[in-house]
């Protein structure tokens, strides 16, 4: 894991709506476009999906992601 872990959890949940998140995760491949079930509202599945893009090795990216989502929203 990042050692930046816990700082871009932290903003991922605190500063995205779940259908930002979701759009991030859809977007780096972390979870599939479309889907099925009602994936906005389980934080546990945007949560597993977070964690396994983090481990492999999207932190970066995902990083990026959240500050151009919250620059555009400015």
């Amino acid at each position: 894991m990042s050692k930046n872990y816990p700082l871009l959890l932290l903003h991922f949940f605190r500063d995205l709506s779940s259908s930002e998140r979701i759009q991030i995760l859809v977007s780096l491949g972390a979870l599939p476009p479309g889907g099925g079930g009602n994936r906005s509202e389980n934080e546990t599945v945007q949560r597993n999906a977070f964690d396994r893009c983090v481990r492999d090795g999207g932190g970066k990216r995902l990083w990026t992601r959240i500050q151009d989502l919250k620059r555009a929203r400015a």
